[in-house]
């Protein structure tokens, strides 16, 4: 695992959130269970943890940005959350050492690469629950790849389910896609959102 920058993962999730309508926000996303507010929620969440982590801040498990709901303030608030988080990753320092989020601590380049996981999966998703086009960067699509194919399977397995099948030659998003476990639109997901956090630290 090896230092990424964050910056256009999280320039292209940054537009398909300015791209989603207010009428859209209780939508079904490929995360079962979750609307696009729950998504967004989650956005919140984790950039909010994965900032605190690079800069070696403490981020408690009770966080508001964890706990509360979608708040009125949120078309500005996040981009401005995305940014922080690309910001503060930009740092080649950071990815050297450990990061802590949680309480849980792991090597610096685990918590850098599951913060480009985030940015890409949870692009993937909101283009796919409100009809954008989604675009990632081709350099983060493969480093991605890379992290997650890295994993124990059980470990990967974890936050994501089943992966599936898709030719060895298929395009490297669409590997992607399939070792999440995410499917073609809304409802495919056999689980909620990801958590590499979680399946990387308990392994």
């Amino acid at each position: 695992m090896t230092r990424t920058d964050l910056r256009p993962a999280a320039a292209e999730l940054d537009r398909l959130i300015a791209g989603v309508d207010d009428d859209q926000l209780d939508g079904l996303t490929p995360c079962d269970g979750w609307a696009v507010r729950d998504l967004l929620m989650h956005i919140r969440g984790f950039a909010a943890a994965s900032t605190a982590a690079a800069r070696r801040n403490p981020f408690p498990v009770d966080s508001p940005e964890l706990r509360d709901g979608l708040r009125d303030d949120w078309r500005e608030r996040l981009p401005h959350q995305l940014d922080n988080l690309a910001q503060a990753w930009a740092d080649p320092q950071v990815w050297e050492g450990w990061a802590e989020a949680g309480g849980i601590r792991t090597p610096a380049t685990v918590d850098g690469s599951a913060a480009l996981q985030e940015l890409l999966l949870h692009g993937w998703d909101p283009a796919q629950a409100t009809g954008q086009s989604y675009r990632p960067d081709p350099d983060s699509v493969h480093a991605c790849l890379d992290f997650l194919s890295s994993l124990p399977e059980e470990d990967r397995a974890r936050p994501f389910g089943p992966r599936l099948v898709v030719p060895d030659d298929a395009p490297p998003l669409e590997r992607l896609l399939a070792i999440s476990g995410r499917g073609r639109g809304p409802g495919d997901r056999g689980r909620g959102g990801s958590n590499s956090r979680v399946a990387v630290r308990r392994g």
